[in-house]
């Protein structure tokens, strides 16, 4: 049957390069509520310009898990017709 899924760990290089290739599918990001400051970027760029452009996540769900809070969502390419729209209308 193969390989059905992978978990894939890793900083802000990682992570960018995955979603920059469209290699992923699903995204579960853990947010602890604990502020630093300036910290480490958890996504680095995506080329994104407009909102249009950028990915975004469906079905959404949220946990809490201990003091953290657990976001996971299926990850959905760019809206093409919401681009294509936003370009027809002009700047």
């Amino acid at each position: 049957m193969g390989v059905r899924s992978v978990l894939v760990e890793g900083g802000a290089r990682v992570i960018t390069s995955m979603l920059a290739q469209g290699l992923v599918d699903r995204l579960i990001v853990s947010v602890a509520p604990t502020l630093i400051g300036s910290g480490r970027e958890a996504v680095g760029d995506l080329g994104v310009a407009r909102m249009d452009e950028a990915l975004h996540l469906a079905d959404r769900q949220v946990h809490v898990v201990g003091d953290d809070l657990v976001i996971s969502g299926d990850v959905q390419p760019a809206r093409p017709a919401l681009a294509a729209e936003a370009e027809a209308a002009g700047p």
